[in-house]
């Protein structure tokens, strides 16, 4: 098959409203119709041998429309690779005015201080 061929067997099957898997930036993508592929959404994709497997969506890609087919491409991980955590580490610190504080890496820009009770609820954004 040609390019063009793939091109348009690709577009076919989006336009029966399947997701297939598809390359571009150098790794593997999905490509579907618009309104089934969003952030966090499960979806189940067809291969080219025509099984199906099912995966999270992680980011979305370049959207666009042709022959009337509203599209959207998107990364992907499988369902059964896990989400990746949060990232919930901190590093100490301290200031003369509030004491002991924390500046959590999920949080930057900001340091949170002990409220008294041994919880770090008073939030200073710091200006650097």
């Amino acid at each position: 098959m040609t390019s063009q061929q793939d091109a348009q067997q690709m577009l076919d099957q989006i336009k029966t409203g399947k997701t297939v898997f598809t390359r571009g930036d150098g790794r593997w993508m999905v490509i579907g119709p618009a309104d089934t592929i969003a952030t966090g959404a499960t979806v189940e994709v067809t291969k080219r041998d025509g099984t199906t497997e099912q995966v999270v969506i992680t980011q979305l890609g370049a959207a666009g429309d042709k022959q009337g087919c509203r599209y959207q491409v998107a990364h992907f991980r499988k369902t059964t690779t896990p989400a990746p955590r949060a990232r919930t580490g901190y590093t100490e610190v301290h200031s003369d005015t509030y004491g002991r504080g924390r500046r959590y890496r999920s949080q930057p820009g900001a340091t949170q201080y002990d409220d008294g009770t041994g919880t770090y609820s008073v939030q200073i954004w710091d200006h650097a």
